[in-house]
């Protein structure tokens, strides 16, 4: 079939490939005829427009007219065969008429086509070509003699090629005369093994419809059994989806831990999680992990059960089980599912909200009856003052006070004034005082904390607000950047390596985890940690241990992890650019910070903390802000935040030429529709050319990155800077917001 196949497409081919060759040869012809059609009209012109001149000249016009167009004769004989003139008369009597007398001559002429091109080939095969004229020369015949060229070859190579393809397709019908016969060779070899076994005269009809019959019977038969297997599959598909279906219901809890159970009490399936949870590395059946009182409440139905746990650590920890049915895909019972979660700091939390509320009934309580007693009170002073003297009214004074200050020692009072607050974090904002409270609200507790916000918004300072509030405040706060380093790098300096580890690892080193050991650990930019990394710091934060580099032993640590991005974490993690279960343990308690531009009421806060901040450091006092400036700070949208805030601020107090900030001492462009109208006066060359300088870079390396799909580190190669400099000018341009 394959080698029929491959013929058929020859045929076409060769068929093809003649049909192009004709077309060449006949296209050949055509240019050859219109060239010598031009050559005639331009001889014929030359005669015509010079009735006076002599032969001689006229054939000297022709002789060099052939030489130019390539003709070897031009020549003009009137209607007896008489040339007029010629510029090679032997020539063209020799090729158009030979063998021919002067008389037989005359006669000859009519025989040449008028305005067409003829072939005539001499005895030894080389030829010329003729083309003659008739029109507007009076009676006359202007006769032209050409090379034929390859013409001559061309006609008969497309002679033999069409009797070549006659030949090759008359044999390829013959091949396909004998293919055929040999296909339906077996056809007759069936019907006549079939009409053997059957006996003569007991199947009637052709070898074809026999054949035929067969196939339909063979088709019936794989039908059925089409049909058995199918209804196989239907039944394995069954048994499918309640594995699927299993399988979901652990998948949808995989942030928490995760135990099923059939009705006779055997256990089905247990994830890591819940191993994590009851700190068992392998658990065999639920009496390694439930009472025989807890077993007999879920088997009765019990819905939600709470169990106190002691952790590796000896601390108390609560343990929530939610228990629900287990069905298959038919809603048939198969048995329980156990869903079980940490509750430990939720439930600290709702103690603290619980004595929180107390606390204001309290203040309430206390503010009422001072109100009630105060009144009586001024009565009895009053009147002990008219009869006791002045020693009376000071004791009731003092008894007055001391009812205010055993109100005021119950009273609710606001997380942030009951410490003293950091002096790095300025607001005025109720956004912001609401995130403060929210990390004075998670500080006592041992919850991970997750910051999120834009590049510059002070996430850094609400994790080390946490980590001074919190009872590990007196332990290190150790931070890293996970953006800043490669991914070797990284993972050795988080959990340290043994000694030979790798080449250059000449000692043990402990890694920055451990170096945290029972303070905070800061985790900055934990969207861009790699993958390879995350279960690594899953691990690290379920089982508060880590393992070395190159080490075998995992040590147990005692710290407080707080992560910061300025990504959607929770798109990632559907997009599968981070790990879900690690998103799940990272987001338990999510602070947000609002940008700069949601919050204008700190701009000018922050702008006169760094005022203060930056006049010793660079020896310049700087007393105010001129109200134009102030203006444009306010309506500047701030892409890098607080940070770029206090690199303008410091900029400006540098180019600033006295004790006040004026508009033009800032390095911040407004839109058009958002400027500032106020008298900035003549701008020095220097504060433009700071300005352009600093929009160009920050354009440029926003082209590099593009360019480099976000590669920090090579895009600083190619700006021939150091990572960190790539790094610090990313930040200070805003160019790193997710």
């Amino acid at each position: 079939m394959v080698g029929f196949l491959l013929v058929m497409i020859l045929s076409v081919v060769n068929l093809v490939s003649i049909l192009m060759f004709n077309y060449s040869v006949r296209q050949y012809r055509w240019q050859m005829e219109g060239h010598l059609a031009a050559t005639a009209r331009l001889a014929a012109e030359s005669y015509r427009g010079n009735p006076g001149l002599s032969v001689d000249s006229i054939e000297a016009k022709w002789s060099a007219l052939a030489s130019i167009s390539g003709i070897s004769a031009i020549g003009l004989a009137d209607n007896n065969g008489q040339w007029k003139a010629a510029s090679n008369r032997y020539l063209l009597e020799a090729y158009l008429f030979p063998d021919v007398t002067d008389i037989e001559q005359a006669t000859s002429w009519g025989k040449l086509a008028p305005g067409r091109m003829v072939y005539n080939p001499n005895r030894e095969g080389y030829g010329f070509v003729n083309y003659s004229l008739r029109e507007g020369l009076k009676g006359n015949i202007l006769v032209m003699l050409a090379p034929a060229g390859l013409l001559p070859s061309l006609e008969s190579g497309a002679r033999l090629q069409n009797i070549w393809s006659a030949i090759i397709f008359l044999a390829v019908l013959i091949g396909l005369f004998l293919y055929l016969r040999l296909i339906f060779n077996p056809f007759r070899s069936m019907a006549g093994l079939a009409r053997d076994a059957a006996g003569e005269g007991k199947l009637p009809g052709s070898d074809v419809e026999l054949v035929m019959d067969t196939y339909q019977g063979m088709i019936t038969e794989l039908r059925q059994k089409g049909r058995d297997l199918n209804d196989l599959y239907a039944k394995e598909r069954v048994r499918a989806d309640d594995l699927e279906q299993f399988s979901r219901q652990i998948l949808d809890s995989v942030d928490k831990g995760m135990i099923s159970i059939d009705n006779a009490g055997k256990m089905l399936a247990c994830n890591p999680a819940a191993r994590d949870i009851f700190g068992i590395a392998v658990i065999e059946s639920c009496a390694d992990i439930f009472s025989r009182e807890e077993l007999e409440a879920i088997g009765r139905g019990a819905k939600l059960m709470t169990k106190e746990l002691e952790s590796p650590a000896g601390r108390a920890r609560t343990i929530q089980v939610e228990i629900s049915d287990l069905k298959n895909s038919g809603g048939q019972k198969m048995g329980k599912n156990l869903v079980i979660s940490d509750i430990t700091d939720i439930k600290r939390m709702e103690e603290l909200e619980e004595l929180s509320e107390k606390s204001a009934l309290l203040e309430s309580a206390s503010r009422n009856l001072l109100a009630k007693v105060q009144p009586g009170l001024q009565e009895i002073k009053q009147s002990l003052e008219n009869y006791s003297g002045e020693a009376a009214g000071l004791q009731l004074e003092k008894l007055e006070r001391l009812i205010a200050e055993y109100g005021q020692y119950f009273s609710y009072r606001d997380q942030i004034s009951d410490q003293p607050r950091s002096p790095d974090i300025v607001f005025a904002s109720a956004a912001m005082r609401e995130v403060l409270n929210l990390a004075a609200r998670v500080a006592p507790a041992d919850s991970t904390v997750m910051i999120t916000g834009d590049s510059g918004t002070g996430k850094e300072l609400i994790a080390r607000e946490i980590h001074r509030l919190s009872p590990r405040s007196g332990k290190p706060f150790i931070t890293i950047n996970c953006a800043a380093l490669p991914e070797n790098l990284l993972e050795s300096e988080l959990f340290g390596y043994v000694k030979g580890a790798f080449t250059g690892a000449g000692r043990d080193k402990p890694g920055l985890l451990r170096a945290a050991e029972g303070g905070s650990f800061f985790l900055d930019e934990i969207g861009e940690l790699p993958l390879g990394l995350q279960p690594k710091i899953l691990r690290a934060i379920q089982e508060k241990e880590v393992t070395p580099v190159g080490g075998t032993k995992s040590i147990k640590i005692d710290i407080r992890l707080i992560a910061a991005s300025n990504q959607d974490l929770g798109k990632m993690a559907a997009e599968g650019k981070f790990r879900q279960d690690l998103f799940y343990r990272l987001n338990v308690f999510p602070i947000c910070l609002s940008p700069l531009n949601q919050r204008p009421e700190d701009i000018e806060p922050l702008a006169y903390h760094f005022i203060e901040k930056h006049s010793l450091k660079n020896k310049k006092k700087i007393e105010s802000i001129d109200a134009g400036a102030l203006a444009a700070l306010k309506k500047y949208n701030w892409p890098g935040n607080v940070r770029e805030l206090e690199n303008a601020i410091e900029r400006a107090m540098l180019f600033a030429r006295g004790r006040k900030i004026n508009l033009e001492d800032l390095n911040i462009v407004l839109p058009p529709d958002d400027e500032i109208e106020v008298n900035v006066g003549d701008e020095g060359l220097l504060s433009v050319s700071a300005k352009a300088a600093a929009k160009a870079e920050a354009e440029l390396i926003e082209k590099v990155l593009a360019q480099t799909g976000g590669n920090k580190s090579q895009a600083a190669r190619r700006l021939q800077i150091s990572y960190r400099v790539m790094l610090k000018k990313i930040k200070d341009y805003g160019l790193n917001k997710a």
